[in-house]
């Protein structure tokens, strides 16, 4: 009955390739959409991996950093698909394969790399496969920061992906899609909302869908998820706890282990099984540090991250914690809350 703006903007794509934008287990909230528009387009599926020693692997060195990952290949470690934790065998991260495996059909793996290397990696592939459209797709919502919100949650990964993909010109179709609104308790969700309002005024928001447990795509997600170590993702597995209707904090089965272990708990609500739909240049438009020369240029991951630190806007927004050795982002746009 109703038609959202990217269903009518995606109508003329051939050939789509989804991406996990942060990594990790994002390419999974991206299979719900896969198995729609695999209908009637050709889609390639692939993600910015954090696997250790990537390219030691089996699979065929597609460009200089990124991988063909194909179902037949082989774990360099046992893989036990009974949830456990991973944290004690780093071999044993491989999502990229579990998922090529499960839909028996190649996944490309990108290594994760500067603006300008990612880009460059990208420029090859969209190539080979002849793609004209590209959506990036965040389990999550903090690829919606703009850089200067209250807290920002892990903003390289999608920042480098965002920039790197919106400077690809041979791709006319370039979309941000973000699942899991609410599940990530380092995100403001009212920032997220009041940056979707932003977006929209520039005429880059695309409309929402609301996946729901009867639909054919959620049960082919779901299913695929469930079969591929589903302790390791807390924002997949929160969205499959929205999926089956439960609210608030939870402890599924599959990943009660790791969280009693550190104590915590997810969080599942009926918006987390939303997608939200954004035009990829109005997103990044929008990012302060667009602006960034040595972001853009990047070459390495540790190149763009210091990128990041030493821009003039950087100043009002990270400290360094010195008891955990890292940077804290902290934005200078308080949080509103929605009925204030």
């Amino acid at each position: 009955m109703f038609t959202t703006p990217f269903e009518t903007k995606i109508t003329s794509s051939r050939r789509v390739l989804i991406v996990g934008c942060g990594g990790g287990y994002d390419v999974f909230a991206g299979l719900p959409l896969y198995h729609e528009l695999n209908k009637s387009k050709t889609v390639f599926l692939a993600n910015l991996s954090f696997t250790d020693n990537l390219f030691k692997r089996q699979g065929r060195r597609f460009t200089e950093f990124c991988v063909e990952i194909l179902p037949e290949h082989k774990f360099e470690s046992s893989l036990n698909n009974s949830g456990n934790s991973t944290e004690q065998d780093p071999q044993d991260y491989f999502p990229e394969l579990l998922l090529a495996k499960a839909i028996n059909l190649p996944v490309y793996a990108f290594r994760l790399m500067g603006v300008q290397t990612l880009r460059d990696a990208y420029k090859e592939l969209v190539l080979e496969l002849d793609v004209d459209t590209i959506v990036l797709i965040d389990g999550g919502h903090d690829a919606l920061c703009f850089g200067d919100e209250e807290e920002l949650g892990t903003p390289e990964e999608d920042m480098i992906n965002i920039m790197a993909v919106n400077g690809i010109s041979s791709v006319p179709n370039k979309f941000l899609v973000c699942i899991g609104l609410g599940i990530e308790t380092e995100v403001s969700e009212y920032q997220f909302l009041e940056n979707v309002a932003d977006i929209k005024k520039a005429g880059g928001f695309l409309g929402c869908s609301h996946l729901t447990e009867e639909m054919e795509s959620v049960q082919f997600y779901k299913n695929i998820f469930m079969n591929c170590r589903p302790s390791d993702s807390c924002i997949n597995s929160s969205i499959v706890m929205s999926l089956d209707g439960k609210y608030g904090n939870v402890r599924p089965e599959w990943i009660k282990r790791r969280l009693e272990e550190s104590d915590s708990y997810l969080f599942a609500q009926p918006l987390a099984q939303m997608y939200w739909f954004f035009s990829l240049d109005k997103v990044a438009e929008r990012n302060i540090f667009v602006t960034c020369e040595n972001l853009e240029k990047s070459g390495d991951f540790s190149e763009a991250c210091r990128a990041i630190k030493e821009h003039p806007e950087t100043s009002k927004l990270v400290r360094y914690d010195f008891d955990i050795g890292k940077w804290e982002y902290t934005g200078t746009r308080l949080s509103k809350l929605m009925f204030e």
